[in-house]
């Protein structure tokens, strides 16, 4: 595992604040940022259930304690980052989402999209007052200066991405792991193989898992040791360009 800002063989992972270490990051070096930084859900939650139909239930208690909102510098520093043409990812939420957009437009971003995370899985609603919550929102942000990345030829896309939750094999201990069935179509149309992919909140590695299994470079910046080794140990496991040839043939019936 790595420990300074410097890319060995073009890839780094980078176990530290994002913080301190984004400011070490050479300007217009990286190519594609895709992020899902903590959402600042930092409070603890109990849901009463009382009796049910089977009898009492214990009631459910879920801490959010390690999900501290950080500043809004990490988005300057990702748009100081990012080559001209290059675009910024980023999940938030949804009460929220207007504040990444607003201060990606303050350091010269222009706003491409915004799209969504559809899960076939949600987690139950089990207070019965309102919709189970299945969407989660995420930025599209692009950065002037040359024609940005979009690969139309992978076919026609929808801004919503439906996948399940994380499950079996793939399932790690981080808390709100993104699925690789997520991550991959935003790299695969956003960006091109060899490009550099950046993740300021590395978590348990996915977007430099999919980076690495679209022939692209990654760097990631993850702040909790328990999570550098768990990207690491996927990394290892994740042969490059593992995911391409579902590339290819997405383009073959494309054309």
């Amino acid at each position: 595992m790595q420990g300074s800002g410097t890319l060995r063989g073009g890839n780094a992972l980078i176990c530290g604040d994002s913080r301190v270490r984004l400011p070490r990051v050479g300007s217009e070096t990286v190519d594609l940022v895709v992020t899902d930084p903590p959402y600042g859900l930092a409070s603890d939650t109990t849901i009463m259930r009382g009796a049910g139909k089977f009898g009492p239930a214990a009631d459910i208690r879920t801490s959010f304690e390690w999900d501290e909102r950080p500043d809004a510098g990490w988005i300057g520093e990702c748009l100081r980052i990012l080559r001209p043409g290059g675009t910024m990812i980023a999940f938030y939420e949804r009460e929220h989402l207007h504040e990444i957009i607003a201060e990606a437009k303050r350091h010269g971003g222009s706003l491409r999209d915004v799209g969504a995370w559809h899960k076939t899985n949600p987690v139950p609603q089990v207070r019965k007052v309102k919709w189970a919550s299945a969407l989660e929102l995420f930025v599209i942000i692009t950065k002037p200066g040359i024609r940005h990345t979009f690969n139309w030829q992978h076919g026609y896309h929808h801004n919503v991405i439906v996948a399940p939750i994380c499950a079996g094999r793939e399932r790690t201990l981080h808390p709100t792991q993104k699925p690789l069935a997520v991550v991959l179509p935003m790299i695969r149309y956003w960006s091109n193989p060899g490009d550099l992919v950046l993740d300021p909140f590395g978590g348990a590695g996915t977007t430099a898992v999919a980076a690495k299994g679209l022939g692209r470079r990654y760097l990631a910046i993850e702040i909790d040791r328990r999570f550098c080794e768990l990207a690491e140990e996927r990394l290892q496991q994740t042969p490059e360009g593992c995911f391409e040839s579902a590339s290819k043939a997405l383009n073959t019936r494309s054309a």
